[in-house]
């Protein structure tokens, strides 16, 4: 065996030493992780460890006068799948984006405070996309909410994570 042979065989095995042992939550691999820049090592969890027990929705209202509101109306953010979308379907990304924005506005919400979650990135992020997708015909203004609600047990009433202010259109 040559030289090269023998350095790309202990790097292949290192490298899969350490991709079985990231699986495990160890000091270690945490470590380890933290210095790899590249992201080599992998953590795949297959079977998850703290499964998806509930999902977020978005909600919005209209205000039309000055008392006269709408009920609230649920954005459906992921359409239908179809035979294609096991090859191409780019909408799964919105379903992600807005899950990645409701984590930063509970995570700001519980850190700061409402006025600091309703200044954030993630909360003008939501209220562009309702803004843009929203028929707004004679609104005068729009308040949004988010909602988790285990979709799966559908006897179980929403639990109201977040509401926006309302936004003058």
């Amino acid at each position: 065996m040559k030289a090269y042979d023998i350095f790309l065989s202990a790097f292949f095995l290192i490298w899969f030493i350490l991709s079985v042992m990231s699986q495990l939550k160890n000091k270690f691999i945490l470590k380890m992780r933290s210095f790899d820049c590249l992201h080599l090592i992998p953590n795949w969890r297959f079977f998850a460890p703290i499964p998806a027990k509930k999902d977020y929705h978005l909600e919005y209202r209209l205000k039309l006068g000055e008392s006269n509101t709408t009920r609230w109306e649920r954005i459906e953010l992921v359409a239908q799948r179809n035979f294609w979308s096991m090859f191409w379907y780019p909408s799964k990304r919105l379903r992600k984006a807005f899950n990645t924005s409701v984590r930063r506005i509970k995570r700001r919400l519980s850190d700061s405070g409402f006025d600091s979650a309703s200044r954030s990135v993630s909360y003008l992020h939501l209220l562009n996309y309702l803004q843009n997708s929203v028929l707004i015909n004679n609104a005068k203004a729009l308040q949004f909410r988010i909602i988790s609600q285990q979709d799966f047990a559908k006897n179980r009433k929403p639990r109201l994570v977040f509401t926006s202010d309302w936004h003058i259109q």
